[in-house]
């Protein structure tokens, strides 16, 4: 806990009631609400000075926390991989170039920004990777293209993969200083490919595959005229926009599955049975809503947050 001032008054009544003789340093502590140890403190100054405070005595300046904290939001918003001491570097050089004031009051500690980010609401997070090629402005016409069909037109499709590595968890505990393993296969193994369709109303279908090597996935003209034939319009996502496509929430809580029960994963042989059965999941009521939830949300708000993203640049 921090220190603070209490004020003259309350030093001058504690004076008062020791001068009449009439109270004890338990019965003042409890008038005045103050500790005995400050009651004892007061008495013994006055007693010895002959007055309740030291007058010339400079009150310690408290550092601009407001400034610090936009500072530290400006620093934040436009870099998020700072280490501590950087940040404390980078706040204290701010402070010290546009706040008229001794270069050494205005030092900012590691501790000091530690608290700060903790009251702002920043923590260390793992960072999620966002390509540099990626083209907000293809992106933005992406969206604005779909709002040209209805939900019930749309049906989302992708492909995900499965190998002996995926039902492991990134995250474990361990004490201070140690750290957090798990063993765990490092090959490979056998992997499988999974293609699926998402509709408004769920997993329309899903195909699991066991392949020998990852093979891409091309464009090609056949693909356009089978599809043309069921009257099927092909549309690709802009380049490095996955997120665009509903599919991909579906396909994390199949591997949320596989993490969840990792142990009985790695007991079972018939990985098509797993798999089908963490695909049978999502088509729970609850999942379906929040998955149609994820649709309408990428296709009504994403272009009104990338668009003004852009435009502030």
């Amino acid at each position: 806990m921090g220190h603070f001032y209490l004020g003259k008054d309350i030093r001058k009544l504690i004076i008062q009631k020791t001068l009449l003789g009439r109270h004890s340093i338990s019965q003042i502590s409890k008038e005045c609400h103050v500790s005995k140890t400050f009651v004892k403190d007061v008495r013994r100054y006055y007693k010895k000075h002959g007055v309740l405070e030291n007058s010339n005595k400079k009150k310690a300046r408290r550092k601009s926390k407001l400034q610090q904290e936009r500072i530290m939001v400006k620093l934040l918003l436009k870099k998020s991989d700072w280490y501590l001491d950087e940040l404390a570097a980078k706040v204290t050089k701010y402070q010290q170039k546009y706040l008229n004031d001794k270069p050494n009051n205005l030092s900012v500690s590691v501790s000091t920004v530690c608290r700060t980010l903790k009251s702002l609401g920043f923590f260390r997070k793992k960072l999620s990777r966002k390509a540099k090629e990626r083209n907000e402005i293809e992106r933005i016409s992406f969206i604005m293209r779909m709002k040209n069909f209805s939900l019930e037109q749309f049906v989302f499709v992708d492909e995900t993969a499965k190998d002996e590595r995926t039902p492991f968890r990134s995250y474990g505990y361990s004490s201070s200083n140690r750290r957090a393993e798990i063993k765990c296969p490092f090959i490979r193994g056998k992997r499988y490919t999974i293609e699926g369709t998402l509709g408004i109303n769920g997993i329309i279908a899903h195909c699991i595959q066991e392949v020998m090597d990852n093979c891409s996935i091309h464009k090609s003209l056949r693909t356009y005229e089978i599809l043309a034939a069921y009257g099927v319009k092909l549309i690709f996502l802009p380049a490095y926009s996955p997120g665009l496509n509903s599919i991909e929430q579906c396909f994390s809580y199949v591997k949320g599955f596989l993490h969840r029960y990792h142990e009985w994963v790695e007991r079972e042989y018939d990985a098509y049975y797993v798999l089908n059965m963490a695909f049978n999941l999502i088509e729970s009521v609850k999942l379906k809503h929040v998955l149609l939830m994820r649709v309408m949300h990428n296709l009504l708000f994403d272009s009104l947050i990338y668009l003004t993203n852009y435009q502030n640049g």
